[in-house]
C-alpha cells in the first residue's frame, strides 16, 4: 500500500512540474515526446507497409533518380514521395541508407509537425498546461492514428501535419485578421491537398464561415472569404486561363483534380450509385424489395461514415465532445 501510495505520489508531483514549465518548453517536451512515440511505433512494425507504400517508394525510388515522369505513372499525387525522396537525399550525404527508412523519418518529423500545430490549438482555444498534457495522452492513445496508420507509410501524416497547421493559421486570421496568417492558411491547405485530395473539402468549403459572422457587415465578411482564398483563386485563375490557352492541356493533366474539376461528376456519382444499387437489389434484396435497394444503400453509407468517425475518433473523444 506504502508504494503505491509513493507511486502514485510520484506521478503527481511529476504532473505539477509540468504544470510549471513554461507553455513553451512544455509545448517542446509534449512533441519530443510524441516524435519518441512515433519512432517507436515505427521501430517496432518495421518494415510492414500496405499496397498503396509499395507505389509512394516506387515514386520516391524514382524521384530520387530524376526520373520523375516515371514517377509520375507510377503515382500522379506525387508530393509525399517527392518528400521521402528529398529526406533521402539528405540523409544520404551522411549515413547509409534507404528509401524505407527514409519514409520512417519522414513520417515522424510530420507527426511532430502535427503534434506542434495540435498543441497550438489547444493553447489558441485557451488551454493550459494541463490541458496541453491531456491533449497530447488523448492524441498518442488514439488507435486509429497511433496503432493504424502511423504503423504503416502512409499519405496520412502529410495531411494532418498542414491541415492542423493550417487550421491553426486559420484560426489566427479569424481572431486578428492578418494578411500573413491568411496566405499561411492557405499555403498549408493546399499542401495538406497536395498529399490527400480530400482536403480540398476544407480549402473550399472552411472560409465561408466569415459569411456567417452576423456581427460584421456583408462587405468586410467578403473581405475575409476573399483575403483567405487569395493564392486559391489566383491558382485557379492560372489553371483555367492555362487550359483556355493550350490546346494540349486540360483537367486530365492535372493530376486527380480532375476527379474534382470533373464536369461529369454529378452523373459519375449517380451511375455508381444506380450501379451499386442494382448489384444490392439483385444479389441482397430480390425482386420483392428491390425498390429499397437505392434507400437501403445510403442508409449504409450513413451508417459507415457514423461507424468510421466513432472508430477514427475513440468513442471516449465523441462522448467528451457531444
Amino acid at each position: 500500500m506504502n508504494l503505491a501510495f509513493n507511486h502514485s505520489n510520484s506521478s503527481l508531483s511529476f504532473i505539477d512540474r509540468l504544470q510549471k514549465m513554461s507553455i513553451n518548453k512544455l509545448q517542446i517536451l509534449l512533441t519530443s515526446i510524441a516524435m519518441l512515440v512515433a519512432a517507436q511505433i515505427q521501430y517496432i512494425h518495421y518494415g510492414w507497409i500496405n499496397p498503396d507504400s509499395v507505389l509512394y517508394l516506387e515514386s520516391a525510388k524514382l524521384i530520387s533518380i530524376g526520373d520523375w515522369k516515371g514517377a509520375f505513372k507510377v503515382f500522379n499525387w506525387p508530393l509525399y514521395a517527392t518528400c521521402i525522396a528529398l529526406v533521402y537525399k539528405v540523409l544520404s550525404l551522411g549515413i547509409n541508407v534507404t528509401i524505407l527508412k527514409a519514409a520512417l523519418v519522414l513520417n515522424v518529423i510530420l507527426f511532430g509537425i502535427a503534434s506542434t500545430a495540435f498543441l497550438k490549438i489547444i493553447e489558441l482555444a485557451g488551454g493550459k498546461s494541463l490541458h496541453l498534457i491531456v491533449g497530447t495522452i488523448i492524441l498518442i492513445s488514439s488507435q486509429y492514428l497511433v496503432g493504424d496508420i502511423l504503423s504503416m507509410l502512409m499519405r496520412d501524416e502529410g495531411f494532418w501535419a498542414f491541415y492542423l497547421l493550417g487550421l491553426l493559421f486559420f484560426i489566427r486570421f479569424f481572431q486578428h485578421q492578418r494578411l500573413s496568417d491568411a496566405l499561411l492558411w492557405q499555403i498549408c491547405i493546399l499542401l495538406a491537398t497536395l498529399f490527400r485530395i480530400e482536403a480540398i473539402t476544407y480549402l473550399i468549403l472552411l472560409p465561408l464561415v466569415f459569411f456567417t459572422i452576423k456581427s460584421l457587415p456583408w462587405s468586410q465578411r467578403t473581405s475575409l472569404f476573399l483575403r483567405s482564398n487569395l493564392i486559391n483563386l489566383a491558382a485557379l485563375l492560372a489553371m483555367v486561363v492555362t487550359i483556355t490557352i493550350s490546346d494540349s492541356l486540360s483537367v486530365q493533366n492535372f493530376g486527380r483534380l480532375k476527379e474534382v474539376f470533373s464536369l461529369n461528376l454529378y452523373q459519375e456519382l449517380t451511375n455508381m450509385l444506380v450501379t451499386r444499387a442494382d448489384i444490392m437489389s439483385n444479389a441482397v434484396l430480390g425482386k420483392y424489395l428491390a425498390e429499397f435497394a437505392v434507400p437501403g444503400l445510403l442508409l449504409t453509407f450513413i451508417y459507415a461514415m457514423i461507424t468510421k468517425v466513432i472508430s477514427a475518433s475513440g468513442a471516449i473523444n465523441v462522448a467528451l465532445a457531444a
